[in-house]
């Protein structure tokens, strides 16, 4: 599917600024978690071989430790007690 200008010239701009990736799921969890009160955490690896096995692994280790300490870290509070 051939990408238009305007979509072509956002993603040149992504990549200018060092992006590598884009995703959109993790975005409904976050607005829900917000909506809620809720924390809520995410972890990106990808997945598309570039990394090799034994950098996969270690990326996937690394981001669930990331994402485990984020979540049992106490948030701040800021000015409602949490669900």
């Amino acid at each position: 599917m051939p990408m238009s200008a305007e979509w072509s010239s956002r993603w040149n701009a992504l990549r200018a600024l060092g992006v590598l990736a884009t995703e959109m799921e993790a975005a409904a969890l976050f607005a829900a978690a917000t909506v809620r009160h809720i924390r809520a955490a995410a972890a990106f690896v990808p997945v598309d071989g570039s990394l090799g096995q034994d950098g996969f692994l270690t990326a996937i280790c690394g981001a669930a430790r990331a994402a485990t300490l984020a979540m049992c870290t106490p948030a701040p509070f800021q000015g409602r007690e949490p669900e």
